[in-house]
Parts: C-alpha cells; structure tokens; sequence
C-alpha cells in the first residue's frame, strides 16, 4: 500500500520531526499533539518504509517517530533496515506494546526512547524530542 507523504508546517521550522507511520489517523493525532508540545515544529510524514528511507537520505531531521507496526514489518525489522541511513538521526518507537525485550532489543539497535502509544501526549512527545536531541550530544 502506498500512502501519500504529507508535509505539516507550523511557524517555524525549530524542530524538524519525521513521522513513520502507516496509519493516517494516527498522524493527525500525533501533529495536533505535536503542536501544542512545540508550536514552532515541523512534522513530515512517511508513510511507508520506502519514503521514509527517501526522506532520511535527502532531509536532516531532528528525531525520527517509528511505528512498532509498519505494514508487515515491526518496528524492529524497519530499524534494521533503516540503520545505514538513519544512525546520524536519533530514533523514538512508537508502539501499543509494551515489553521489556523488546524495548531492550529496540535499544540495541539505537533507539532513544520507547513510547507507549497510549502514554502519547504533548508533554511526552516533548520529552521524547528532549531526549532525542539529548542523545546526540551525550
């Protein structure tokens, strides 16, 4: 399935945020909250796995948010994938799951933070993005 990529700008380009999700309802949950976390913030979505490596390899982005499900893959097989061009851009999984295996193998290959998708809020969001630009000073 190939869905559209769509571009969300508010004031100004602050933070730059890629989206890779597959549910389109689910990003319009995640911009409206982004932009009351960081009204300034520019989200990009990629909705399936080939536009977001496109995005990766020809955008610079602050923080990449991960879908755990992504079509037939998980999140895990998306990020192995997604390694060679992503590792200059910190990652945060986002997932209806909650596992400390998982969480722990999702670590390994890079990511900064696991977000519960039912703990998704601005001020989470936010501190995600924290964390994100945190990591790569750290």
């Amino acid at each position: 399935m190939v869905v559209p990529t769509t571009i969300v700008q508010t004031d100004s380009a602050a933070t730059r945020v890629l989206l890779v999700d597959d549910d389109a309802t689910w990003t319009a949950i995640v911009r409206h909250m982004l932009r009351k976390a960081r009204p300034g913030a520019e989200l990009v979505w990629a909705g399936d796995f080939d536009t977001a490596v496109e995005r990766l390899e020809t955008e610079q982005f602050d923080c990449c948010l991960l879908d755990y499900r992504l079509g037939a893959d998980s999140g895990l097989d998306v990020l192995r994938r997604l390694s060679p061009v992503a590792r200059h851009v910190p990652m945060v999984l986002l997932s209806g799951i909650e596992d400390p295996e998982l969480t722990e193998q999702a670590r390994a290959l890079g990511v900064v933070v696991w977000l519960s998708k039912d703990a998704v809020s601005p001020q989470a969001l936010d501190d995600a993005l924290r964390a994100a630009k945190l990591s790569q000073h750290g």
